[in-house]
């Protein structure tokens, strides 16, 4: 409920608007969008986290997660990551591989959400940094690599126990943040 309304409340300063006469419209996977305005807006929550992200006439798509560093990261990367990024993770220590795993996670979920078909989109269909020396990026897209040049990733780092990933299909030089 609080991540909607805050949701609205920031697009309802942004087009100059109420709240109450914005009108959510939704793709076929239900990312919502509004309808004939360049407004493109993604959200995610995780724990007491939410965080939203706007631009104009470019596709976004951010998540963000609460680290929980109780997983089996390995098991959940085998159906998550492509066989390089599997091995790549596998070979750091359990001490790096959960925020090696959190990087690689929010970086997918943040493309799949910006592309607009989230989790319907494979995992394994492209690859992306997250060793703890690589920028954040999108090495390789399966089905149409020349695609990989436009896309633009950019790792949040919100506390010590939070990370988010930022995906847009257009490059900015300046990202604006606002707590």
């Amino acid at each position: 409920i609080i991540s909607r309304g805050s949701l609205r409340l920031i697009i309802s300063h942004y087009l100059c608007i109420p709240p109450k006469n914005i009108i959510f419209s939704y793709n076929a996977y239900q990312k919502p969008y509004l309808e004939n305005n360049p407004l493109n807006f993604n959200t995610s929550h995780s724990g007491d986290f939410i965080i939203h992200a706007f631009t104009i006439n470019a596709n976004i798509g951010i998540d963000i997660e609460q680290l929980n560093l109780d997983l089996d990261f390995l098991l959940l990367a085998q159906t998550t990551c492509t066989e390089l990024e599997y091995k790549q993770l596998s070979k750091l220590s359990s001490e790096d591989r959960a925020l090696a795993f959190y990087r690689l996670w929010t970086r997918k979920e943040a493309f799949v959400k910006a592309i607009g078909k989230g989790l319907h989109y494979p995992l394994t269909d492209f690859e992306v940094s997250f060793l703890p020396t690589e920028k954040a990026k999108i090495l390789n897209i399966v089905s149409d690599p020349s695609e990989t040049n436009f896309w633009q990733l950019e790792e949040i780092i919100l506390e010590s126990n939070c990370i988010a990933t930022i995906a847009t299909r257009q490059c900015y030089d300046e990202i604006q943040f606002f707590n």
